[in-house]
């Protein structure tokens, strides 16, 4: 019997490694550094693990005020496909210097969970260029344009044929007579049966459980937004995960 082939150590840290600088910042007050777009972390890691709080995501949070309430101790762990880790931050409650001092850092604890979970990323190697300072070269900073372009080029190209299937379904036939001019497009529901082999009744159940779908109280799966269609495009195996599988 031959043996199983050992998974690579690096392979999530390559695949996630090479930050998009069209979801970075320049931070040019005090210390100089290179900040990455928390949201688009979750996005990269929803593409690979499914929507946040199903296999991936935060738990056991904890908020801890130390030296006489003045600073805020942030603790959780971030859980993963293949494991877990402790996260943490802190950060002052109130500012101390300048012409804020003495007041209160508005949202203070969103600053500590978000910092945390960036921190608690880089260590899987998400956004590991940032943090081993290869954004200080302007080369490898266009290097990182060109391949993000690169990728994306190639992924418009992928769902290429999808699209264009779904255009000819278009024309449709009444008691044999063919339309010169295509209808509008199928119903999404129909879509996810046909074209995705979802069901849609049970996929419109799961997005209801999920804010960041910000399903409406007057929609269905038939009225969804082009975002919220294309979340469901690019996550069907989270929805067969689901049980969202068509019959």
């Amino acid at each position: 019997m031959a043996a199983a082939k050992k998974k690579d150590p690096m392979e999530l840290w390559n695949a996630v490694s090479v930050t998009d600088p069209g979801t970075t910042k320049k931070v040019t007050v005090g210390r100089k550094f290179t900040t990455v777009c928390a949201q688009s972390q979750i996005k990269k890691a929803t593409e690979l693990w499914g929507a946040m709080g199903t296999a991936w995501g935060i738990k056991d949070e904890s908020f801890t005020t130390l030296m006489g309430d003045q600073i805020s101790l942030y603790q959780a762990i971030l859980y993963y496909p293949d494991g877990e880790l402790p996260i943490h931050s802190d950060i002052e409650i109130m500012f101390h210097k300048g012409a804020r001092a003495g007041t209160i850092q508005e949202d203070f604890s969103k600053k500590q969970a978000t910092d945390a979970m960036t921190k608690g990323l880089s260590k899987l190697g998400f956004n590991a260029d940032i943090f081993e300072g290869k954004f200080d070269d302007n080369k490898y900073v266009q290097a990182a344009t060109e391949y993000h372009a690169q990728v994306q080029a190639q992924a418009a190209q992928a769902v290429q044929p999808v699209q264009q299937e779904t255009v000819q379904t278009q024309t449709k036939y009444v008691e044999g007579d063919k339309f010169e001019v295509p209808y509008d497009p199928a119903p999404f529901g129909e879509t996810c049966s046909r074209l995705l082999g979802l069901n849609p009744a049970a996929v419109f159940q799961v997005m209801l459980q999920i804010p960041g779908c910000a399903i409406g109280p007057e929609q269905t799966i038939d009225t969804l937004t082009k975002d919220q269609e294309k979340y469901v495009e690019t996550n069907v195996e989270f929805f067969r995960q689901q049980g969202c599988a068509a019959a």
